[in-house]
């Protein structure tokens, strides 16, 4: 081992398009939804993509998990309905966005040897995000590398209702649970 590794005691690694490609899952997983949506509510997919736009801005994150739900469009289509009725209403897209998340989220190559590494040298591996805990830990999670990581630094969860968030689900609690990683904050 070269010298300057050995005195490595702590690793910081950024996630999105350096551990895995970012828009190489978010881009395929969003067009397969504005277009599954498309075909089930009869708007337009360039309308959709306006208005994700608009609600993403406003929430701050492009992966603000009840964008759909505040789409102007369905809202208007839909006047009877809340945000779980348009969840269920529109399952359909929501599953097409998730299929494809599964489908095209890939850690680059060489990526989970190299943490292996690090860990038998014993060296500690922190994964640094701007994006919100939940979805750091889903990704990891998804990818099978939660374990290779000592602990995040990212967003803190976003303030969603949390009687919001019962409604919608489709699968207990326990399906959402995501284990606790510590936090680590460089100074």
């Amino acid at each position: 081992m070269d010298s300057r590794v050995k005195s490595l005691r702590v690793v910081l690694t950024d996630l999105d398009n350096t551990v895995y490609d970012w828009m190489g899952f978010f881009g395929p997983a969003m067009r397969g939804l504005c277009s599954r949506l498309s075909e089930l509510s009869g708007l337009g997919e360039q309308q959709l993509y306006g208005e994700f736009r608009e609600v993403f801005r406003r929430a701050g994150s492009v992966e603000y998990s009840l964008a759909m739900q505040e789409l102007p469009g369905l809202v208007r289509l839909h006047p009877d309905l809340d945000r779980a009725g348009l969840a269920n209403l529109y399952f359909d897209a929501i599953r097409m966005y998730q299929l494809r998340r599964r489908t095209y989220l890939r850690l680059y190559p060489s990526v989970r040897s190299s943490l292996c590494q690090l860990r038998e040298w014993g060296i500690q591996v922190i994964a640094v995000s701007d994006a919100h805990r939940f979805h750091v830990l889903n990704r990891l999670g998804q990818l099978g590398v939660s374990e290779l990581f000592d602990g995040v630094c990212c967003l803190g969860d976003a303030a969603v209702d949390e009687n919001e968030i019962v409604r919608i689900r489709r699968y207990p609690a326990a399906h959402y649970a995501r284990p606790a990683a510590p936090e680590h904050i460089a100074p």
